[in-house]
């Protein structure tokens, strides 16, 4: 996630510092996504159609703000998109880091 403005910044916005990073992620999406589905209808079994499209819907609603707000901020460049996927990867492990947290004190 961060790769892409360390690139972006060290070689400037050309095709392959947008492409790797962009691939690497999308690579990994196959692993991550239904982990992190799984993990989301582990606590509610009975639940499970209810929290599966709860969190498609999240996913969804975010990735529509996220792109309309980059497409917006185009002027040209790409580091809108940059800036995009900046935001994102420190707002995920924000998320993560207070959702180990909460099941830290929670084990307790």
């Amino acid at each position: 996630g961060t790769s892409a403005p360390l690139l972006h910044a060290a070689f400037g916005a050309r095709v392959p510092t947008l492409l790797l990073p962009a691939f690497l992620v999308m690579a990994t999406a196959g692993f991550v996504l239904p982990t992190s589905m799984a993990a989301a209808m582990a606590p509610f079994p009975e639940r499970a159609g209810l929290a599966s499209g709860l969190l498609g819907a999240l996913q969804l609603a975010l990735a529509s703000g996220i792109g309309y707000a980059v497409a917006a901020a185009l002027g040209g460049t790409a580091r809108p998109l940059v800036l995009g996927w900046l935001f994102t990867t420190l707002a995920t492990a924000l998320a993560a880091r207070h959702l180990a947290r909460l099941a830290a004190r929670h084990a307790r």
